[in-house]
């Protein structure tokens, strides 16, 4: 009897490569879970070679890695690297080690992942494999910006991008142009990061890698000078991420949002985007996240006037850097406690420990001139308020310059470049600088303008003016100079953003469940949709009127506000009709008060009633 041919040992490589591929398709188009279940069944597999096996753990740990399963991931990786030793092949071996690397960054394992990228590297070499070797690169030099190793992370990624496009892989060569554009950014060269990060976007879109395109965005948009622009960018950004399905970026574009509505001055909006962003960042015991959350939050809360919250924040954010070794966070840390000193009217402290943070941040590789222009224009400030006009105005010289320098690069935090410009021009007013003063003031005004130039949201817009306390300053003083332009009141708009956001807004209040919260969320809301100053939620009950929530300017009383305006809700609720005041009459539009007042009826019922305002100055 003729004897069956022998099993061939081509068939499980053939399927494991079979696999692969499916595994590749659905990981490239998000499906991480699928992806997942796949490579657990192909694992299960007999008689997967350490090739196969490698490949199919690599899968998974990538998809358990975007779904912030580290741990899963972690496992794989050292699974991926006792195969690799036994099979003693140093291509297998680059590729484990490759994985190890990546996912001891993602743990924020310092410096293990930059040493375990080097034997990826070594290795890699040794297989000739110049694919491979690109990849090692890429890790190492992840690890080192990560590192704050600026100028050896941009040679590796340098030398990465070059090998990718030499084999002709222009995704990973995008990603290379990404690391270099962080490698620009840790070195403080503000221009190159954007110019890597443009080429970077190029690649990723040319390719539809979406965790490229939402690498790349986030990178480039976070500190572009249009408020308009960074919010498309950064939006965009994270949808590029959840198309990827990699939910452990989503931090990145949530955590930049958050600082751009803190610099438009909604902090309320901010405070969300702050707390979102960290229930999504899976770094959740990482000094580092911890004392930047600290700090964002601590600055939300002192805007929002919770004090007692924020000073709590910055001892915190003071405990949590102590021993971490970093100069830009010794600096931040400095600067707040800087700021809280200042919000407690001691301005001698707040000088000393602004002085202080710029020593620290000008000790540091790159001298990053975005921290050192907000520690100028806080010290200037401390400076004028101690009476300290030469000092100040050296300080707020020294941070204009450096804005100019900057030339079209935004500032990608909580802070409005248009502030350096206001507090130099006080400090050449101090100095008996009359002309110039006129000037720097009229430069900040254009700064100002130029930051919502690509905002056609009405309410944005109010807000940028309204909210941000520079610009209140700021426009008040451009209106007392002799026939000034009001190109600020002229913006083109369009309802077709706050329209969008309403989509949003509907879903976000299905989701409350206690009164209070809805009572907060439709001030914000109104605040936001219609830029106004002061918004009032009024309920009115068996007991008469009561104030549910509301908000106003620092320094005034929502009470008072209440007061005042009680003689038009008792109006309004006889006539139950919106109305629209603007006072007082004898006054030009630019002087007025514009108030208007909405009554809340649900099946008939008159539950109570809405009112905002805004001074003719902002909108």
């Amino acid at each position: 009897m003729q004897q069956p041919p022998a099993p061939t040992r081509r068939r499980p490589a053939l399927a494991a490569a079979t696999h692969a591929a499916e595994i590749a398709a659905l990981a490239w188009a998000g499906q991480h879970d699928e992806a997942i279940a796949r490579a657990d069944s192909a694992l299960a597999e007999p008689e997967l070679g350490a090739a196969s096996r490698i490949e199919l753990l690599d899968q998974r740990a990538e998809s358990r890695m975007a779904l912030s399963d580290y741990a899963g991931a972690h496992d794989d990786a050292v699974a991926m690297l006792g195969i690799a030793r036994g099979a003693h092949k140093p291509a297998l071996l680059a590729r484990a080690l490759c994985r190890l690397a990546l996912m001891q960054t993602r743990q924020e394992k310092a410096p293990q992942h930059i040493e375990t990228a080097q034997a990826a590297l070594r290795a890699a070499r040794a297989a000739r494999q110049p694919a491979l070797e690109a990849l090692s690169l890429f890790r190492l030099s992840e690890g080192q910006f990560r590192s704050s190793l600026g100028e050896a992370a941009l040679l590796n990624a340098q030398r990465c991008a070059a090998l990718f496009e030499s084999v002709g892989d222009t995704v990973w060569q995008g990603r290379a142009l990404w690391a270099r554009a962080h490698a620009h950014d840790r070195l403080g060269q503000g221009a190159r990061r954007e110019q890597a990060a443009t080429r970077a976007l190029a690649l990723a879109q040319a390719n539809g890698d979406q965790l490229g395109i939402g690498a790349a965005l986030n990178i480039l948009y976070r500190e572009h000078h249009d408020i308009g622009q960074r919010l498309m960018g950064l939006k965009q950004s994270y949808a590029a991420f959840r198309a990827a399905g990699y939910v452990e970026r989503y931090s990145g574009p949530l955590g930049n949002l958050g600082l751009t509505y803190s610099a438009l001055g909604l902090y309320a909006h901010a405070r969300r985007l702050a707390m979102q962003s960290r229930q999504s960042d899976q770094n959740q015991g990482n000094r580092h996240s911890l004392v930047a959350f600290a700090v964002q939050l601590s600055m939300i809360e002192a805007r929002l006037g919770h004090l007692d919250e924020h000073r709590r924040l910055v001892e915190q954010a003071d405990t949590l850097n102590r021993g971490l070794g970093d100069h830009w966070f010794d600096s931040v840390v400095l600067w707040l406690h800087g700021s809280s000193a200042a919000l407690q009217g001691q301005p001698a402290q707040a000088c000393a420990h602004f002085e202080a943070a710029l020593d620290v941040v000008r000790q540091g590789k790159g001298h990053d001139s975005t921290q050192q222009i907000i520690v100028l224009s806080s010290l200037g400030q401390a400076r004028l308020e101690v009476d300290d006009a030469v000092g100040a105005l050296a300080a707020t010289q020294q941070a204009v310059e450096l804005l100019r320098a900057r030339r079209q690069q935004g500032i990608g935090s909580a802070f409005a470049p248009a502030t350096a410009w206001w507090w130099h021009s006080r400090a050449l007013h101090a100095n008996g600088q009359e002309a110039a003063a006129r000037q720097a003031l009229a430069t900040g005004y254009q700064v100002m303008l130029s930051g919502v130039a690509g905002v056609n949201d009405e309410g944005l817009r109010r807000s940028w003016f309204n909210k941000v306390d520079a610009h209140r300053q700021l426009i008040r003083a451009w209106l007392a100079q002799p026939r000034p332009k009001l190109a600020h009141l002229r913006g083109a708009t369009s309802l077709h953003e706050p329209f969008e956001r309403l989509v949003d807004t509907g879903l976000r209040l299905n989701e409350l469940h206690r009164a209070d919260a809805l009572h907060e969320f439709v001030v914000e809301e109104a605040t936001e949709l219609s830029g106004a100053e002061r918004v009032l939620l009024v309920l009115d009950g068996a007991d008469g009127l009561r104030l549910a929530a509301g908000t106003v300017p620092l320094g005034e009383d929502r009470a008072l506000l209440l007061q005042a305006v009680t003689p038009w809700l008792e109006d309004t609720r006889r006539s139950r009709a919106v109305s629209l005041r603007h006072g007082p009459d004898s006054a030009a539009a630019v002087h007025q008060r514009s108030c208007v007042i909405a009554p809340l009826i649900a099946q008939r019922e008159l539950l109570g009633y809405l009112y905002a305002d805004i001074e003719g100055a902002f909108g």
